[in-house]
Formats: structure tokens, sequence, C-alpha cells
């Protein structure tokens, strides 16, 4: 080989290594890690029919952390009395998600952003008059 050829050998892999270093450092800068938050709230009394209550907002612990993140799937956990039911909604700001169950998860969220605060919102299904108190609320968000 000669010298010629080596010094161009040289700078076509010192040009390939830089030009993926480059693609690797985009790809990192574009996604943050994926990771999760959890937050609990408050028990909640929901009282009166035809009236919407909402837990506290449930914020990540360190937003700043997420700041770059999006939500990929939302795990619940709450409790209401036995024989008691309410409706509830999982909300992002104004976007809410109709949820079944005392625990589950979903993907209705995801997408948004995983610093905003998540809230559960409650109200009496048609016909309950009696009031209900919701407790052990938890959330659970996997970001990416």
């Amino acid at each position: 080989m000669t010298a010629g050829a080596g010094c161009a050998r040289s700078a076509g892999l010192i040009l390939a290594g830089v030009v993926w270093s480059g693609i690797l450092l985009q790809a990192g800068a574009s996604s943050a890690a994926p990771g999760s938050w959890a937050a609990s709230a408050a028990p909640v009394t929901v009282a009166m029919a035809g009236r919407t209550y909402h837990s506290r907002a449930l914020p990540p612990p360190r937003p700043e952390l997420v700041a770059e993140s999006v939500i990929g799937r939302v795990s619940w956990r709450f409790r209401v009395p036995a024989g008691r039911a309410v409706n509830v909604w999982l909300c992002s700001g104004e976007h809410c998600e109709a949820i079944s169950g005392q625990r589950g998860s979903s993907e209705a969220l995801a997408g948004h952003a995983a610093a905003r605060p998540l809230q559960f919102r409650f109200a009496l299904r048609p016909g309950e008059q009696r009031a209900v108190t919701v407790r052990e609320l938890q959330l659970l968000v996997d970001y990416h």
C-alpha cells in the first residue's frame, strides 16, 4: 500500500466515524431516555349527581427530567367501597379519556407531554344519589 492510499483510507474511516457519530448524537438528542414516574393523590368525595369532581394535579416528581418526553402508557389504581361505582376519566390538560375499572392501563394518552400533570375526574353514575369516596388514587406513567 502506498502512503497516499493509506492516507486516503484513514481519511475515509475518519469521515465515516464522524458521520456515524453525528447520526448517533442526533438520535440521542431527539428522544429522551425511557422511564416512568409515579404519583398519588388524596381521597376525593364525589357527592352530587350531575357534577364532576377531580383529584389534585399529579405532576411528575422531577418535571425537568421528562421535559422532552412523551407518554407511552399510563397505569392507574384507585379504590371505591364495595358495591359502589363512579364514572372515571384520566386527563392531561383538557384532554380526558374515560377509564374503566379500579385498576388498569391504557395508551389513550400516548404522545402527550410526560411533564404535564395528569388528573383523575369523577362523577356519580346516572341514578346514583349517595356520595362515594374514592381512595388510594395512584398513577404510573411510562414515557419515552
